[in-house]
């Protein structure tokens, strides 16, 4: 788990280097989106508190680490392709969609990836 995925408050950069998304898509989906990311104003300054993220992926016993498709497939040496694919398997590696991305949660993954090995 790295150091920033452990801290209470992050600002939008934080976070959008954490869901592995642009900082656009952050404060887009805090301001416009139908479930807007949860956030705190504090004077000028925008927060979002880890538990309330969390809490707005349904899952408050992740960690808040999450990579892109493309991150994965890069990590993993397997092919963009094999993961689309993959949802649609009876044992599909574990996504959150977030608007139109998808992705893949670290300690979700882990565990999927522990599974496989079993």
């Amino acid at each position: 788990m790295s150091v920033i995925s452990k801290k209470q408050f992050y600002d939008s950069q934080e976070l959008a280097r954490l869901l592995d998304v642009k900082v656009d898509w952050v404060k887009y989906n805090r301001r416009k989106c139908k479930k807007p990311i949860p956030y705190k104003q504090f004077g000028n300054f925008v927060r979002y508190e880890r538990s309330e993220v969390l809490a707005w992926f349904g899952r408050k016993d992740l960690d808040l680490e999450f990579y892109s498709t493309r991150t994965v497939s890069e990590k993993f040496g397997i092919s963009v392709g094999w993961l689309n694919h993959n949802r649609r398997s009876s044992h599909p590696i574990p996504d959150r969609r977030m608007g139109k991305l998808v992705r893949y949660n670290k300690t979700e993954l882990s565990h999927w990836l522990n599974r496989q090995d079993h």
